[in-house]
């Protein structure tokens, strides 16, 4: 969402038209897109739990489509 206001300015309408041609953006979580609902191709996601305090990886999951 930063990144399409930083590219649109501060029209409502800019930003979200940005936001939708958001493609193959590179972050800490990998590459994507944003679908025409709004979703991001992203489809793995870490699990991670807290084990004696500390965040410690669980699993991978996989978004259903």
């Amino acid at each position: 969402m930063l990144d399409a206001i930083e590219r649109a300015g501060s029209s409502k309408e800019d930003v979200l038209k940005a936001l939708f041609e958001t493609k193959d953006r590179e972050s800490v979580l990998g590459t994507y897109s944003i679908d025409e609902n709004g979703d991001t191709t992203l489809t793995d996601y870490g699990v991670y739990a807290i084990e004696g305090g500390e965040l410690k990886f669980d699993k991978t999951v996989k978004a259903e489509s």
